[in-house]
């Protein structure tokens, strides 16, 4: 099982891509995925903002 969190090297990786204006993005998504394949996938998901990654929370809308 491994668990869905972006390690060291992947926050370093989109910081730069986030820089680098070949890529012409500075906001890029990081999603992560891992858990148990034989039970349970869980996601983990940020975006970088000002230089440092904010996680995505889910979205769940009001129930009218």
């Amino acid at each position: 099982m491994a668990a869905p969190y972006p390690s060291r090297r992947d926050l370093a990786q989109i910081k730069t891509f986030a820089l680098d204006p070949d890529y012409a993005c500075p906001e890029p998504i990081l999603i992560v995925i891992g858990g148990d394949p034989m039970s349970r996938w869980d996601m983990w998901a940020g975006v970088v903002m000002g230089g440092g990654i904010r996680r995505l929370r889910p979205w769940i809308p009001n129930a009218q």
